[in-house]
């Protein structure tokens, strides 16, 4: 059985970090910040990626407000022109 003394190249474990209440709050708040930039950012390229995978679809057409005969005209439907 070797014993190794306590200054021979051991280290100490380090103290686990120490937070204050305002330091928790602070973690807590970035943290939160975010996740909500990250949801935020992958809700507008999911919104990016659908809306691309829209216009490929044949007879498809993008229906604005107040525009249902131009939309009925672009896909080639039968109905009222314009």
């Amino acid at each position: 059985m070797v014993v190794i003394p306590a200054g021979a190249g051991v280290k100490a474990p380090a103290p686990p970090v120490r937070l204050t209440r305002r330091g928790r709050i602070v973690l807590l708040v970035v943290v939160m910040v975010l996740l909500s930039l990250g949801g935020f950012w992958l809700g507008t390229r999911a919104a990016g990626h659908a809306a691309v995978g829209a216009a490929g679809v044949p007879g498809a057409a993008a229906v604005g407000v107040g525009a249902p005969g131009r939309a009925a005209v672009s896909a080639g439907l039968p109905g009222r022109a314009g």
